[in-house]
């Protein structure tokens, strides 16, 4: 596995130059009960990642009786993948924002789960904000 795993990371570049678009990290700081504010500790940074929406059906859980309601519906799972290695072990964190910048109006996501592959990527799971 070990072996694998060396050759995957040393072959992340070659997906970055095919598939990755540029993004803006921004960081933030929670911002109790009002808006979060940019961390001015972290510096801003721009990167490639790949970025992927993939549709989800999700039912809904729901006990009333004798409705005539569909509980089922089709969201959009959205997820940044970024070389570790880029990173420079300095990873975003739940609640940063995420700027699409190469996309048509650069839409803006707020990064709810940050977590790694297990090998060379460091996945961030997206919503989308309203800049």
């Amino acid at each position: 596995m070990r072996l694998f795993s060396v050759t995957w990371a040393a072959r992340q570049h070659q997906l970055d130059e095919v598939f990755a678009e540029t993004i803006r990290l921004v960081p933030m700081l929670p911002g109790g009960y009002a808006a979060p504010v940019i961390d001015p500790n972290r510096p801003e940074r721009l990167l490639p990642a790949i970025i992927t929406e993939t549709p989800q059906r999700r039912h809904i859980d729901e006990n009333a009786i004798g409705r005539d309601f569909n509980p089922a519906l089709v969201e959009a799972q959205t997820i940044a993948s970024i070389d570790n290695a880029r990173l420079g072990g300095d990873w975003p964190v739940a609640g940063d924002r995420l700027i699409a910048v190469d996309r048509p109006d650069a839409p803006v996501f707020e990064i709810t789960v940050v977590e790694s592959d297990g090998l060379a990527r460091v996945l961030l799971s997206l919503v989308g904000i309203e800049p």
